[in-house]
């Protein structure tokens, strides 16, 4: 019998070109197609000016439309060949997949020929050989399909090339973009008009649906026009937030840091400018006089710290092996609060996690903060993962509400609370909004000092939307909060460390009416939540007290207690982790306080030894 063994799957052909290049190259064109938007505006709202006649200024106005006309076009054209490159990529991303899998199969292909041959080759004249030539149809059948899908990678490689290669082509000149259908229409005009815009006061629902009724090319073009407007928007799917602030964020770094180089500063300090040698010897000396323009100066610390928490990556802690998780820039407005700065960064994907919390600080958070305490939403997400690694999990801080200072903590009101509760009751429907239909999360909000109080704000003004409400290092959850029946439907978690002396400003019972808090102790026996052990090994020893002008008892106190609540190995990540993954029954719970007659608030907890809790935290290998 004759066996007839396949030849070997030649090389496959060489793939070149980087996806992340070209992905990088589309945020470049979109950053310069939004400053080219810009230029159209601030044009055409300059074309004339009042009481200026005659023909100087028709011609200066036909001049400057025209310049609007051509930016507004030039914009359009970048926003084709950005589409075009993030479709390129993508695409090209699966080509070296499939190359990568094809070289795989080819080299298993030719080495099971070779097996074959050898067989072959060692059988006697008298063996039977049906079972080798069954494997030589096999292979034979094998061989067709890999060629076949060689073929089919070559074919899909033209033309993902020819397709990029005519979108370049049609844009390559203000010309051929006016000559085109539609040429010089901007798309973006069209989606902003439509019912359920962002600003046309539709809900996030509403928005959601906005977004998912708009073509690719509208979306395209509001990302580039209006990403100010897109990266604000709550009912927006996250990755698109990202995109959007991610856009802002660039451009507001390059524009104030090419401000500072230049030193393009008010006229009245020309003079300074025009005595120093170079622009940044200039710009250094401003500085140290306290001369640069304060507005400016707060949006180019917001845009770094930003840009500098951007930079930080979570390790998932049960993957094998080890993956990083990216952060998403959800909110981003450096301009926001008088230039105290509006920022959201979330680690895994809030719009199709199955558990998501979102976390309020308290006093003193702004913008520039975003870099440090970004850390909390870091841990918070690694201590859910290690409580269920069934589930994927997203963490998100919100610095996304006015919140007052730490010294004014003994004089704070509820009014920021109060209307820092709206925004956040928003942005949390916007975060149920964005998802797919029928696909909840087990959502839970987590406010830390001041935070609680906006929590419960939101909660007891708006029906705050989420599973549970988790308060820490609370004073109170707001005055409208006088049980957790008040905050309507979600399980309320209260996790106040016992040396913690913010936890006591909260009112306790009769003796105990904290002058300093802002509602009842949620902690407090009676009051309906439950409460967590949240103690640290580390805390205060009970000679310390706690000096910031509190009043009441603020013995074995300090204010590092306050702020070790996200700390790695403490007892309220431990059970905050637990709680965000859903995991109630294991929920390490505490006593409540309590407020005897007869004297001041107890804390059982005060005298309860914490216990340590391993360590859960990966570093990134950098």
């Amino acid at each position: 019998m004759s066996i007839t063994i396949p030849a070997d799957v030649p090389i496959i052909p060489w793939l070149s070109g980087s996806p992340e290049q070209v992905v990088a190259f589309a945020d470049d064109l979109l950053s310069v197609s939004a400053t080219l938007d810009d230029l159209d505006t601030t044009a055409d709202a300059n074309a004339t000016y009042d009481g200026w006649e005659g023909a100087a200024a028709d011609s200066y106005g036909t001049y400057v439309r025209a310049a609007a006309e051509n930016a507004q076009t030039s914009s359009l054209a970048l926003r084709a060949v950005v589409q075009a490159s993030d479709t390129y990529a993508t695409e090209l991303q699966r080509l070296l997949d499939e190359r990568e899998r094809l070289v795989d199969a080819r080299t298993t292909f030719n080495a099971d020929c070779d097996s074959l041959r050898a067989s072959v080759d060692a059988a006697a004249p008298e063996d039977d050989l049906t079972e080798l030539e069954a494997v030589a149809s096999e292979l034979a059948t094998r061989r067709t399909t890999i060629v076949d899908d060689i073929a089919t990678m070559e074919t899909d490689t033209t033309a993902n090339e020819d397709d990029l290669r005519s979108v370049l082509t049609a844009n390559a000149s203000v010309a051929a973009v006016l000559a085109a259908p539609g040429g010089g229409i901007d798309p973006a005009d069209t989606a902003m008009g439509l019912p359920g815009a962002p600003g046309s006061g539709g809900s996030a629902e509403d928005v959601a649906a906005w977004w998912a009724a708009l073509t690719p090319e509208q979306r395209y073009a509001v990302l580039a026009a209006h990403p100010e407007v897109i990266g604000s928007a709550d009912g927006l799917p996250a990755e698109v937030r990202d995109e959007a602030n991610r856009a802002l964020l660039t451009a507001d770094l390059e524009a104030l840091e090419l401000l500072e180089e230049q030193g393009m500063l008010p006229s009245d300090l020309r003079k300074t400018l025009e005595n120093a040698q170079a622009a940044h010897e200039a710009l250094e000396l401003l500085e140290e006089q306290g001369m640069l323009p304060s507005d400016l100066r707060k949006t180019l610390e917001n845009a770094q710290a930003a840009h500098e928490a951007l930079g930080n990556v979570v390790v998932d802690p049960v993957s094998d092996p080890p993956v990083e998780v990216p952060p998403l820039l959800h909110l981003y407005d450096p301009n926001a609060f008088d230039g105290e700065g509006a920022v959201a960064i979330a680690y895994g994907n809030p719009d199709t996690a199955d558990n998501v919390a979102t976390i309020v600080p308290g006093t003193t958070v702004k913008g520039t903060s975003i870099a440090s305490d970004v850390r909390n939403a870091e841990n918070l997400y690694t201590s859910a993962r290690v409580s269920d690694p069934s589930a994927t999990t997203a963490t998100i801080l919100w610095i996304g509400y006015d919140s007052p200072e730490f010294t004014d903590l003994s004089v704070a009101s509820e009014s920021m609370a109060i209307a820092g509760g709206e925004r956040l009751a928003d942005y949390v429907d916007g975060l149920n909004a964005a998802r797919a239909e029928g696909d909840p999360a087990h959502m839970s909000v987590v406010g830390h000092s001041y935070g609680s109080t906006t929590v419960g704000r939101a909660a007891t003004d708006h029906g705050l939307d989420v599973d549970d409400i988790i308060a820490i290092g609370s004073p109170g959850l707001g005055d409208e909060a006088q049980s957790a029946d008040d905050l309507g439907g979600p399980e309320v978690w209260v996790g106040n460390a016992s040396r913690d002396p913010v936890a006591r400003l909260g009112d306790n019972g009769w003796v105990g009416l904290g002058a300093d808090g802002l509602g009842r102790d949620p902690a407090e026996q009676g009051y309906g939540a439950t409460r967590f052990e949240a103690e640290d090994v580390n805390r205060a020893d009970e000679s310390e007290s706690a000096d910031w002008g509190f009043t009441g008892n603020m013995n074995g106190t300090s204010l590092d207690d306050h702020s070790r609540y996200f700390n790695d190995g403490t007892e309220s990540l431990h059970n905050m982790g637990r709680i965000v993954a859903g995991d109630d029954g294991d929920v390490g719970t505490a006593e409540g306080t309590h407020d005897p007659w007869y004297s001041g608030p107890v804390d059982p907890e005060f005298d309860r030894d914490p216990q340590a809790q391993p360590s859960i935290v990966v570093e990134p290998d950098r």
